[in-house]
């Protein structure tokens, strides 16, 4: 059975900063994992981004590469 996870807490992505490095880099591989699988990755410049818009970009790559797991 599916389970409820947890909220990002923002200390981790700060959602009104620039990424760290650590976070531009997991941002990057999530959105290389979805070119991987033909899902086209959103325009997003992630070394000037922010946390909010950097997860804007993966969450909509992940609805579009897991659909069944939208939020309903």
């Amino acid at each position: 059975m599916a389970q409820p996870v947890a909220p990002l807490h923002d200390s981790l992505v700060p959602l009104d900063a620039p990424l760290g490095r650590h976070a531009k880099a997991l941002f990057a591989g999530v959105l290389a994992i979805g070119a991987e699988f033909g899902v086209p990755a959103p325009s997003i410049d992630l070394s000037a981004a922010t946390g909010a818009q950097a997860l804007d970009a993966v969450h909509g790559l992940l609805e579009d590469l897991f659909p069944q797991l939208k939020a309903t």
